[in-house]
C-alpha cells in the first residue's frame, strides 16, 4: 500500500554529512569501487511523475523509513540488520 523508493547511493551518502572532507573521502572510495557508470537522463520519462537523474551514478539504495519496513523481504533477519541498521532505530 506504500511505495518503496530507491535512492542514488552516493547522493544519499552526501546528504548525511555536508563536510567537504567526508565528501572527498567518500568520492575517492566510491571511485575505487565503481569504475563505470551510465544511466538515462530521466526515470519514467513518459509518465507525469518522471524523475530527473542529474545526481545519479546508477548505484541505488533502498532506505528504510521505520523498523517496521525491515519486515519487508526479511531484512530484519539479515546479519547487517543486527550489525548496522538496527542501531539507527534504537533496537
Amino acid at each position: 500500500s506504500r511505495p518503496f523508493y530507491l535512492y542514488d547511493f552516493p547522493d544519499y551518502m552526501r546528504t548525511l554529512d555536508a563536510s567537504s572532507a567526508f565528501r572527498a573521502d567518500f568520492d575517492a572510495a566510491l571511485n575505487d569501487v565503481v569504475i563505470y557508470t551510465r544511466h538515462t537522463d530521466k526515470m519514467w520519462p513518459s509518465q507525469s511523475y518522471e524523475w530527473s537523474l542529474d545526481r545519479c551514478n546508477g548505484l541505488s539504495s533502498y532506505i528504510l523509513y521505520s523498523a517496521n519496513d525491515a519486515n519487508v523481504r526479511g531484512y530484519n533477519t539479515l546479519q547487517w540488520w543486527n550489525d548496522v541498521v538496527s542501531a539507527a532505530f534504537n533496537q
